[in-house]
């Protein structure tokens, strides 16, 4: 028996199909499909898959803990996306009108506050780094240069996203009580909300769907480098 679900991830890793995998280790699909789906694998078809991903036998056993913590996370992020957004349409519903497109604004804030940080952090050629672990990702999958250097950047992205946030808030914040005169109370303290609730939607959304798992996918190709 090996783990079904660390055969399955390991393949869309490499961007196979069960067809291809078939072909590549010489296993029938229906093969392919029983072990993916009930974990019952001969020692013959072990060493065969072990081989094709470049990893040692007992490395299809369990489930690489990256993978588990970016799909317990990734489910995370998505529920408190789905929190903001139902906060926002109860927001537009209750009060009626188009306050909430200071959206726009508060999203330019924030990328302002990321982008600065960012390139003051980890310079500018760092930075525009992460579009090549994202061409890697989804064009190229084979061997990544400096990955290392390439996580630790992202990691410092991790943290800009949630200070450009509370910086995209603050700033709306200024805006607000500058023009305290022209709006009424009801409204600053709706557009109070509206900025807390877009900043951090805004954080969340970079920093756990995207640069989060692009720093768990380039973590796992360095382990299965060593």
């Amino acid at each position: 028996m090996i783990s079904s679900d660390q055969v399955k991830f390991m393949r869309l890793q490499h961007g196979w199909s069960q067809q291809q995998l078939a072909a590549i280790t010489d296993i029938s699909v229906r093969t392919i499909q029983r072990i993916e789906k009930q974990g019952e694998c001969s020692l013959e078809s072990k060493m065969a898959l072990a081989s094709a991903f470049g990893v040692a036998p007992n490395e299809l056993d369990t489930l690489p803990s990256v993978a588990l913590k970016t799909h317990s996370q990734s489910i995370n992020a998505w529920l408190f996306i789905a929190l903001c957004a139902g906060i926002l349409t109860l927001l537009y519903l209750f009060t009626g009108t188009l306050q909430i497109l200071l959206a726009p604004k508060i999203m330019l804030f924030f990328l302002l506050f990321f982008i600065s940080m960012s390139t003051v952090s980890s310079g500018i050629e760092n930075f525009f780094g992460v579009f090549k672990v994202v061409n890697w990702l989804i064009f190229n999958r084979t061997n990544i240069e400096e990955p290392r250097c390439h996580i630790k950047t992202i990691s410092k992205q991790i943290g800009h996203c949630y200070a450009a946030g509370v910086g995209a808030f603050l700033i709306n914040c200024l805006i607000l009580f500058s023009r305290e005169s022209h709006l009424s109370m009801e409204v600053i303290h709706v557009q109070i909300i509206v900025g807390i609730v877009l900043s951090t939607f805004y954080s969340v959304v970079l920093s756990e769907l995207i640069l989060r798992p692009l720093k768990q996918m380039l973590e796992l190709e360095l382990s299965n480098n060593r």
